[in-house]
């Protein structure tokens, strides 16, 4: 059950309260001891059910738990036991007599929950054992294919990707030594995409049946392990071939005497396969070990052989196509999910889409996104209903498509299945927790990754090791990255993309079962605000660009909210924070991007727990530039947690000096100029020292980004390294590129360039950058394009995602052996997408001045992404330009 993740967040911090709290009482501190054990039995029942309990005295037993976790995180939090109040004889005795004293209060508190927790034990007898019985058997069922619309002839939509496959299994490579090689290809996609029905329809084709002299076809979903694959792969083999019915495998031959090993069975497909052109088909891979233990059985026999993988996970597409083809489909475009959809309503009537029809049925395409299943399983139901059909029964489908997936509905069944197994395969409860979060978000909202982790942290669905480390967090976002349930809606490589989306179906069926354990988190979205006084135990408050905030709300409802972790005020029209801010002890995230607020009070500077604060060119506080405030340093060395501060400008009063210098877990910082002004040179000078202490030491600074606009940062050739910067964003003038730029000791990852007028010959100097992932240039100004960005041999070892975004592109020329890990190219330069294509050395034209030189040089290429302007014309142009490549690289438009 999701609760699980919710009281084990609590029982983590029941932990840490009774470690460390040395002003407990001996019976206040058993008695929370006592609640911690009962509540990790239960909590360890739960995890034992998977998910089983049924029927609304279990239902109602899991809310019960739940209102008792949130009330002790609420004791803990509200009462904040802790070494906060000295436990000598005079300081108690002194809270005794004034009546100050919160023992007493604590004391009667903890028996309250502790006789909760007792009744709620009683209860789970009743049903405990029983439920464990009962949901033993319950097996999920299997995960290939897709019912109807697996199976169904009638699939529009797919004639491209059919070609794009068909051209892959008879491609013609470019290099003479790999034109036989076997090849792997991965057919990566979403459940219910249709990945299935794209490789029967490639699998059945006339053309491939004849080029490919034995074929196997194996439903990895319908065999217990690699051995019984194997075993099919043996058994439809030995039916092909000639003389089948006299022959036998040699796993046959060995006897009867016990099930053959999976090594015996890999020489056995091997041998069937040695001397003959071979296509083999597994569908729905979840686990990359079945991999691993049969990809030997599949012999590089120089005849052109292919072996087809369909998988949702990532990882396993990669890992089965590594050195071939990974073929990513994509959902419906509307105008197919509109054509398939109608397709299926109107079988077998004699009837047309009206304008009536087509209003009513706008949500039920929006809901299903283009996924063919969910189209195919809504269609279905109002099949039934297709002589009399209208716009307000399509309507009315589409508005309780969340009850339909939720009941027993036989036309449902199937997609019902397929988004049940994206939440039930997950690894474990904060996995699905997790995602129950991001279904929260309104239809087509592009969720920010950064800020999505930060909640999960505030909202304790990620309990980490290391108080506000996003590394668990991250590797939990990874996860739904590899098995496609979020996907990024921004151009680049995956987890640097900043926006992302989920499915709209998954986020429907999600919030249909499971809305109600949402409670400790507020999201509003373009809207007025509730009276917020009502949400006291609120850990997350989200309200980017609600209406009505002003510093009023701020001061009198939402600092009143003393639990809060996160809080967003991005967008509104918030100008000022008050200082009243200080009682918001347990905030972590203040988010105050696209507001008013210039003068940041130094309240917020030193609440406690305060790791994120963002703004647009905050100013510091003024009480900042008294440089002899020592208590206020300790602070900042010491206490502090502040670990980005995003967004702060230069002051003459040299306020910045104090936080830059002391704050020593700062590990990312945003410069802005102020105003249209140049700083001073003791300004810079200042500026340039502070950064040089934090390039270096224990804590170095990790992230810096400088924003000056057009105006000079030359200040920083006085950088001198080594530099333990791991990400570099500079926006202004350079007459050059600063000397730590190009050291061996740079420990740069990521590197950002904007409009510093250096020209393409003098940027190529970056190629010597070890460590070096992502680099983008963005250049305004003439003399980028009008040179040569030359790579030699070794250049750019690391990179893997290199981007030019400008008015035009440099002549751009890749050695042989240059950038040998690159996989994303983008060149979002409007002015050449007509006149660069994917030239060979020896078909270059004279006469072409710009142009991208020698791509087939780029060993590793996956993706290009053009401008979004770039024409159909030349989009296709440069598709088959790119059908050269061995790689086969994907070539697309960037998102307008």
């Amino acid at each position: 059950m999701d609760i699980f993740r919710v009281v084990e967040s609590i029982l983590t911090k029941m932990c840490s309260v009774i470690d460390q709290d040395w002003e407990l009482g001996g019976k206040l501190k058993n008695d929370l001891i006592c609640i911690k054990e009962e509540m990790g039995m239960m909590n360890a029942s739960i995890e034992q059910w998977e998910g089983n309990i049924q029927g609304p005295v279990q239902q109602q037993w899991v809310h019960q738990l739940q209102d008792l976790a949130y009330d002790i995180e609420d004791f803990i939090d509200g009462h904040r036991i802790g070494p906060q109040e000295p436990n000598h004889f005079m300081p108690r005795a002194a809270r005794m007599i004034f009546g100050t004293d919160r023992r007493p209060q604590q004391v009667l508190d903890v028996k309250i929950l502790k006789e909760r927790v007792a009744i709620l034990q009683k209860w789970q007898q009743t049903f405990g054992s029983t439920q464990a019985v009962g949901g033993a058997g319950n097996g999920s069922p299997p995960s290939g294919g897709f019912g109807g619309c697996e199976a169904d002839e009638q699939l529009v939509g797919i004639d491209n990707a059919k070609r794009e496959l068909l051209s892959l299994l008879s491609a013609a490579e470019s290099q003479p030594d790999q034109q036989n090689k076997l090849k792997v290809i991965s057919i990566l996609g979403s459940n219910g995409i249709g990945k299935t029905t794209l490789a029967r329809r490639v699998y059945d084709e006339g053309d491939i049946v004849e080029q490919f002299h034995r074929r196997a076809w194996v439903a990895s979903w319908a065999c217990e392990d690699s051995a019984s694959l194997l075993k099919e792969i043996v058994r439809q083999l030995t039916s092909e071939e000639d003389g089948a019915q006299g022959s036998t495998s040699s796993t046959e031959q060995a006897g009867g005497a016990g099930a053959p090993n999976v090594r015996n069975l890999r020489q056995d497909v091997a041998a069937h396969l040695q001397s003959h052109r071979y296509l083999i088909v597994i569908d729905d891979l979840k686990k990359v070990k079945v991999w691993s233990d049969i990809a030997s059985a599949f012999p590089e026999n120089n005849k052109g052989s292919r072996v087809i993988v369909t998988t949702s996970i990532l990882s396993i597409a990669t890992t089965c196509a590594y050195g071939s083809w990974v073929y990513k489909m994509q959902c419906l475009q509307k105008d197919d999910s509109e054509n398939l959809f109608w397709n299926e309503v109107f079988k077998g009537a004699n009837r047309i889409r009206t304008p009536d029809l087509d209003r009513g049925s706008v949500t039920i395409i929006d809901k299903c996104d283009g996924l063919p299943l969910a189209l195919v399983s809504a269609a279905k139901y109002l099949n039934c209903k297709r002589h009399a059909l209208s716009g307000s029964e399509c309507k009315k489908v589409g508005l309780n498509l969340g009850n339909h997936l939720a009941s027993e509905g036989s036309f449902f069944k199937e997609i019902k299945r397929v988004l049940a197994e994206c939440y039930d395969s997950l690894p474990d409860h904060g996995h699905r927790m997790c995602l129950l979060s991001i279904s929260m978000f309104p239809r087509g909202h592009r969720i920010r990754r950064k800020s999505l982790l930060r909640r999960w942290l505030a909202e304790g669905l990620v309990v980490s090791q290391i108080q506000l480390n996003e590394e668990d967090a991250e590797d939990r976002f990874k996860e739904f990255i590899d098995r496609n349930i979020i996907e990024a809606v921004d151009i680049g490589n995956e987890l640097e993309a900043k926006h992302w989306r989920v499915h709209e179906l998954l986020k429907t069926q999600q919030l249909q079962r499971k809305w109600k354990f949402l409670v400790r988190s507020l999201t509003i979205r373009n809207s007025s605000v509730p009276n917020l006084k009502e949400y006291k135990s609120l850990r997350v408050l989200d309200l980017e660009e609600c209406n009505g905030i002003d510093q009023r709300v701020v001061k009198n409802h939402i600092c009143e909210l003393l639990f809060l972790k996160y809080l967003s005020l991005r967008g509104t029209g918030v100008r000022l924070i008050p200082s009243k801010i200080k009682r918001l002890r347990y905030l972590e995230t203040l988010d105050l991007r696209e507001t008013e607020v210039e003068m940041l009070p130094l309240e917020v500077l030193k609440l406690p727990r305060l790791a994120h604060l963002f703004g647009s060119k905050l100013e510091m506080p003024q009480e900042l530039s008294n440089d002899a405030d020592l208590d206020l340093q300790r602070f900042f060395q010491h206490e502090s947690e502040l670990q980005v501060l995003a967004g702060f400008v230069m002051e003459d009063n040299k306020a910045f000096v104090h936080v830059i210098r002391h704050m020593s877990k700062l590990k990312k910082v945003k410069i802005w100029r102020k105003a249209n002004a140049a700083p001073a040179k003791d300004l810079t000078e200042h500026l340039v020292v502070c950064i040089q202490r934090r390039l270096q030491g224990s804590r170095p600074l990790e992230s810096l980004s400088i924003d000056f606009g057009d105006l000079s940062i030359d200040f920083l050739g006085d950088l001198a390294p080594p530099c333990a910067l791991e990400s570099l964003k500079l926006r202004g003038a350079m007459s050059s590129l600063p000397a730590f730029f190009t050291s061996p000791e740079n420990q740069l990852r990521e590197l950002h360039l904007w409009s510093t007028g250096l020209s393409g010959e003098a940027l190529s100097a970056l190629q010597n950058l070890p460590y070096l992932v992502y680099l983008t240039l963005k250049e305004d100004r003439r003399g980028f394009w009008s040179d040569t960005f030359a790579v030699q041999s070794g250049g750019f070892p690391s990179l893997r995602r290199l981007r030019f975004q400008a008015a035009m592109l440099p002549k751009v020329v890749f050695e042989q052996g240059s950038m040998p890990d690159l996989a994303d190219l983008h060149l979002l330069c409007p002015e050449i997408c007509s006149s660069i294509f994917f030239y060979r050395s020896f078909d270059m034209p004279r006469n072409l001045r710009l142009g991208v030189w020698h791509i087939e040089n780029l060993v590793s290429l996956n993706d290009v992404v053009l401008h979004h302007s770039a024409s159909e014309q030349q989009l296709t142009a440069w598709k088959d330009a790119a059908s050269a490549h061995k790689n086969r690289p994907n070539v697309r438009r960037q998102p307008q």
